[in-house]
């Protein structure tokens, strides 16, 4: 016979029944324990009672259990099958998903609202989710069908999101496919009549096939800056865009509020730039231009354009603002690892809250270089315990640079990192977010409230700043440069370090100098 959960008062009287869910399952659920209330405060109705409502909670938990038993990569293969079968179906393609009008071929209009709902990227809510399943039940119907599989309504979320993603690739590689068969213009007059649009377009389809890993994360980041550029610079053809475009974009960028309202994103660049209010980073006016470059790169490839608009165009020095990398204060450091989390109170991201700002703290990395960290990813180099952060399946880095080994700082073993990792199987932490395919974003948002709720400045980043005081402490501590960019991954150029004994042995040194947290292990 099973253990009989016993109804519990709260502070009105009424009863009711708690469980606690399995720690592998908090961040599925969201919560470290569920209640139902028994609506009673007599003691024999809430026993009558008590079966029913702990259904309920275990159906809640076995729902999550199914939900974990299928991975992102079950997911994938489904999509991929689909898509393999479905580019083998040009005539499928045509009828489904493109429209044909005087003016050549386009997408069709429910493809044109699937985009909208991905370019959202992580902005998306609910309703966009509900529809691009509603719209993709279809091709769901068709995927599950060629590759069966049982799956939760959160599973068939996420794959109805990546099939809309592979079906408008499709459609847009069929669009790309027969331009040239069916136009009746010269290839001087096609890169003529091209716009930005078009070309951003273009961009996506190609990164699709050149570089699939990565294309749906670089799409979505690169999709603010291509906006932008379209709402400036129109319908004017890519062939014509100048030097003297692109410093006019400049200058708006420079203008524009960094924070702006709805009602203020609906004007034009040049009204937002008139706009009150903190600008945009001079770093995020670069990125913004980065990632056109990248666009017209494969413009000029692809013999879409003359010439690069980007060669020899000068952006600003970068002036370096009170705002920009702020580490954290000593005080602000004691204030957040004196709060209850890291002195035994239970949170809402479990091992993960606790975890991770102790690492931030000793390593000085990236916040989404430690979430994607697997058991794997533990690793003893020389006879050095180290985290391993690479580029691999679902993980990656900033640069090819990035790629290192770090030493694990003695304090986190002596917390018990080892035991922690020793009752993990795959991911360290959490599983990628649906929204933007981050493995920290959740987690992010989550601490960002929490330290600002004690006091934290609101201008410093709450996970970056670790890596600006880790940078500061270097240089209290009169480190070599060479020393730190090897802990922190900023080796100049795109090719990783080769490790040794002596390069391991010099970065441990580096990290135990780190001043030690205040902080004892935690017994259960």
């Amino acid at each position: 016979m099973g253990i009989m959960i016993k109804p519990t008062k709260d502070r009105n009287g009424t009863y009711y029944i708690r469980k606690a869910v399995p720690l592998e399952l908090r961040s599925a659920i969201g919560k470290g324990e569920l209640k139902r209330s028994l609506e009673t405060k007599d003691l024999g109705q809430a026993k009558l009672k008590a079966p029913v409502a702990l259904a309920k909670i275990n159906a809640i938990i076995q729902n999550a259990k199914a939900e974990r038993s299928v991975t992102q990569d079950d997911t994938e293969v489904i999509a991929s099958v689909w898509m393999t079968r479905i580019l083998q179906q040009p005539e499928t393609i045509k009828a489904r998903y493109v429209r044909q009008d005087d003016y050549g071929y386009g997408l069709t209009a429910d493809n044109v609202q699937l985009s909208e709902c991905l370019r959202k990227g992580e902005q998306a809510d609910e309703a966009d989710l509900q529809l691009v399943t509603q719209l993709m039940q279809p091709e769901l119907e068709e995927a599950l069908r060629w590759t069966p599989a049982v799956l939760t309504p959160a599973w068939r979320q996420k794959l109805a999101w990546r099939l809309a993603e592979y079906r408008l690739s499709t459609a847009e590689m069929y669009i790309i496919d027969e331009l040239p068969v069916y136009t009746a213009i010269n290839a001087t007059q096609q890169k003529k009549s091209m716009t930005f649009a078009s070309l951003f377009e273009h961009y996506k389809a190609h990164i699709r096939l050149t570089d699939k890993d990565r294309a749906e994360s670089r799409i979505r980041d690169y999709t603010p800056s291509a906006n932008r550029f379209i709402k400036f610079i129109g319908d004017k053809p890519i062939r014509d865009i100048s030097k003297s475009d692109l410093a006019a974009f400049r200058t708006l960028l420079e203008l524009t509020p960094a924070n702006r309202s709805k009602a203020v994103n609906l004007l034009s660049l040049e009204n937002q730039a008139k706009a009150q209010g903190k600008k945009l980073s001079a770093n995020t006016v670069r990125n913004n231009f980065m990632h056109l470059s990248a666009m017209f790169t494969v413009a000029l490839q692809d013999d879409l354009v003359d010439e690069h608009p980007f060669d020899s165009f000068k952006m600003r020095k970068k002036v370096q603002t009170i705002n920009e990398d702020i580490p954290f204060t000593d005080d602000e450091i004691r204030v957040m690892f004196r709060l209850p989390l890291f002195h035994g109170e239970q949170s809402l991201y479990g091992e993960m809250a606790y975890w991770m700002p102790i690492i931030l703290y000793y390593t000085g990395a990236r916040v989404e270089e430690i979430g994607q960290l697997r058991r794997a990813d533990i690793v003893d180099a020389f006879g050095v315990p180290c985290f391993k952060i690479q580029m691999g399946k679902e993980q990656s880095v900033k640069t090819a640079g990035s790629v290192r080994y770090v030493p694990i700082h003695s304090h986190i073993l002596e917390l018990g990192f080892m035991d922690f990792v020793n009752t993990r199987k795959g991911q360290l932490f959490a599983e990628k977010s649906v929204v933007n395919d981050k493995y920290a974003y959740n987690y992010g948002r989550w601490w960002g409230r929490l330290i600002r709720k004690h006091g934290i400045r609101k201008e410093v980043k709450p996970s970056h700043s670790f890596r600006h005081y880790f940078i500061t402490q270097c240089r209290a501590l009169d480190v070599r440069e060479d020393t730190q960019n090897n802990i922190l991954g900023h080796v100049p150029g795109s090719v990783p370090r080769r490790y040794g004994s002596y390069l391991i042995e010099t970065s441990r040194v580096l990290i135990e100098r780190i001043p030690r947290l205040e902080l004892k292990r935690l017994e259960n």
